[in-house]
Protein backbone atom coordinates (compact mmCIF):
# COMPACT_ATOMS: atom_id res chain seq x y z
CA UNK A 1 0.00 0.00 0.00
CA UNK A 2 1.30 3.43 -0.92
CA UNK A 3 2.06 6.04 1.71
CA UNK A 4 0.08 9.20 1.03
CA UNK A 5 0.69 12.75 2.29
CA UNK A 6 -1.44 13.97 5.20
CA UNK A 7 -3.44 16.21 2.83
CA UNK A 8 -4.52 13.27 0.61
CA UNK A 9 -7.88 13.05 2.42
CA UNK A 10 -8.65 16.78 2.28
CA UNK A 11 -11.64 18.00 0.25
CA UNK A 12 -11.01 18.45 -3.48
CA UNK A 13 -11.54 21.52 -5.65
CA UNK A 14 -11.18 21.49 -9.41
CA UNK A 15 -9.44 24.47 -10.95
CA UNK A 16 -11.09 26.30 -13.85
CA UNK A 17 -8.15 25.15 -16.01
CA UNK A 18 -8.85 21.46 -15.26
CA UNK A 19 -12.61 21.92 -15.68
CA UNK A 20 -12.15 23.43 -19.16
CA UNK A 21 -9.99 20.51 -20.28
CA UNK A 22 -12.16 17.67 -19.00
CA UNK A 23 -14.39 17.30 -22.09
CA UNK A 24 -11.50 17.29 -24.56
CA UNK A 25 -9.50 14.83 -22.48
CA UNK A 26 -12.49 12.54 -21.98
CA UNK A 27 -12.99 12.52 -18.22
CA UNK A 28 -15.50 13.94 -15.75
CA UNK A 29 -15.26 15.27 -12.21
CA UNK A 30 -16.31 11.86 -10.92
CA UNK A 31 -13.59 10.22 -13.03
CA UNK A 32 -10.82 12.48 -11.76
CA UNK A 33 -11.91 12.01 -8.17
CA UNK A 34 -11.76 8.26 -8.74
CA UNK A 35 -8.27 8.58 -10.26
CA UNK A 36 -6.76 10.33 -7.26
CA UNK A 37 -8.52 8.20 -4.67
CA UNK A 38 -5.88 5.47 -5.04
CA UNK A 39 -2.89 6.84 -6.98
CA UNK A 40 0.07 4.64 -7.83
CA UNK A 41 2.30 7.28 -6.26
CA UNK A 42 2.42 10.93 -5.33
CA UNK A 43 5.68 12.81 -5.92
CA UNK A 44 6.72 16.45 -5.75
CA UNK A 45 6.16 18.29 -9.01
CA UNK A 46 8.77 20.55 -10.58
CA UNK A 47 6.61 23.56 -9.64
CA UNK A 48 7.07 24.34 -5.92
CA UNK A 49 4.03 23.55 -3.79
CA UNK A 50 2.56 21.14 -6.33
CA UNK A 51 2.50 17.37 -6.51
CA UNK A 52 2.13 14.83 -9.30
CA UNK A 53 -0.25 11.95 -8.65
CA UNK A 54 0.42 9.08 -11.03
CA UNK A 55 -2.83 7.20 -11.52
CA UNK A 56 -4.35 4.42 -13.58
CA UNK A 57 -7.72 4.93 -15.20
CA UNK A 58 -9.23 2.62 -17.81
CA UNK A 59 -5.89 0.85 -18.22
CA UNK A 60 -4.02 4.04 -19.07
CA UNK A 61 -1.63 6.10 -16.97
CA UNK A 62 -2.83 9.56 -16.03
CA UNK A 63 -0.89 12.32 -14.32
CA UNK A 64 -2.86 14.63 -12.07
CA UNK A 65 -1.25 17.83 -10.80
CA UNK A 66 -2.37 18.63 -7.25
CA UNK A 67 -1.82 21.75 -5.17
CA UNK A 68 -2.59 21.42 -1.45
CA UNK A 69 -3.81 24.65 0.15
CA UNK A 70 -2.82 24.71 3.83
CA UNK A 71 -5.00 27.75 4.54
CA UNK A 72 -8.30 26.20 3.42
CA UNK A 73 -7.22 22.56 3.91
CA UNK A 74 -8.28 21.68 0.39
CA UNK A 75 -6.47 20.07 -2.53
CA UNK A 76 -6.80 21.85 -5.86
CA UNK A 77 -6.72 19.71 -8.98
CA UNK A 78 -4.69 21.88 -11.34
CA UNK A 79 -4.87 19.63 -14.41
CA UNK A 80 -4.88 15.99 -15.52
CA UNK A 81 -3.56 14.34 -18.65
CA UNK A 82 -2.51 11.01 -20.11
CA UNK A 83 1.22 11.46 -20.93
CA UNK A 84 1.10 9.19 -23.99
CA UNK A 85 -1.63 11.35 -25.51
CA UNK A 86 0.46 14.53 -25.44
Amino acid sequence: MASYPAWHDWPIEISPHAARRMPARGFSEVDIRSMIESPIEIVRDTCPGRYLARCLWHGRRWDVILEPDDVSNTVIIVTAYAPELL
